[in-house]
């Protein structure tokens, strides 16, 4: 479904890939700013996740290990 924010533009989010062996996902974030009510002509869209990924680096050559699962 699409959501529209108060000063009027429209987004969406959608996954389209996910791999349940790498525990890894594909997200899609599309932003319709045709609408866009604001002060200024220019728009700073900034995407954080809710639920960021902790790794501990082991070295070069080794994988990370994953303290806490989430977006990286």
């Amino acid at each position: 479904a699409v959501k529209t924010a108060d000063n009027g533009i429209k987004y969406k989010s959608k996954i389209t890939y996910i791999n349940t062996e790498s525990k890894t996902y594909i997200q899609r974030i599309y932003i319709d700013t045709r609408g866009y009510r604001g002060a200024s002509d220019k728009i700073n869209i900034q995407i954080n996740p809710k639920h960021k990924r902790e790794e501990t680096d082991r070295g070069p050559g080794n994988a990370p290990t994953i303290d806490v699962e989430g977006v990286k």
